[in-house]
């Protein structure tokens, strides 16, 4: 994974602070679509995992149509950015803990689940320490491939269709985990190797600082 994934953050322009784009308004509909999905998967409806995967094929298309109209209108911002992960953290988050509490991820098939909500919460701290930092931690392409495997498989499960068709989610979901367990680890080793930068640059710096008083209080007693 390549270091120029963290990069300094940018300062942008006045136009980039806006809220009610396009793009931020599907985002605002895509964390909407959460208590219905919720509430879809707790009725005793035969055909409710059709409703809740409607409800989640309806939030996956808003985060693909968010981001396109973002990059093709120019109208990406700097609250759609801080926005727009949180939303599909929620969403899958959400999606996965509802089916392991209603059925549709039991016994093996949980562990995936809960390598990729673990992931989600570290990776998130350190985009929240980094930017602190003034940095910005971007998407890899394993990255994405990752997201996009998660969501097919979540899909395929909720689709209950048949057991070829469920067996093929729940090996996409396994798939998902461990694309999330490599780039999780490859984020921490970069976020680690920035760290440790960081301190050396401090500890030059604490270095200079201290000889530079040195040769000044040095001056200072020979005259």
């Amino acid at each position: 994974m390549s270091k120029s994934l963290i990069r300094r953050r940018k300062i942008l322009d006045w136009e980039h602070w806006k809220v009610l784009t396009v793009p931020n308004m599907l985002t605002f509909v895509r964390m909407g679509v959460l208590p219905f999905l919720v509430g879809a998967f707790l009725t005793d409806w035969p055909w409710r995992n059709w409703v809740a995967l409607g409800l989640f094929a309806i939030a996956g298309l808003t985060d693909y149509a968010d981001g396109y109209i973002a990059r093709r209108y120019q109208q990406a911002s700097k609250f759609g950015a801080f926005l727009d992960p949180i939303a599909d953290k929620l969403l899958v988050s959400t999606t996965l803990l509802m089916m392991a509490g209603t059925g549709f991820l039991s016994s093996w098939h949980l562990i995936p689940a809960a390598v990729i909500l673990c992931r989600e919460f570290i990776i998130s701290g350190l985009r929240e320490f980094l930017a602190a930092s003034g940095q910005e931690l971007r998407v890899s392409r394993l990255a994405q491939y990752k997201t996009t495997i998660q969501l097919l498989s979540i899909g395929f499960i909720l689709s209950d269709l048949t057991p070829w068709i469920v067996a093929i989610g729940l090996t996409a979901l396994w798939t998902a985990a461990i694309l999330a367990l490599v780039t999780g680890l490859d984020y921490i080793k970069l976020s680690f190797g920035f760290v440790k930068r960081r301190q050396r640059l401090s500890e030059r710096l604490r270095w200079a600082r201290h000889h530079l008083r040195q040769g000044k209080t040095g001056r200072k007693s020979n005259f």
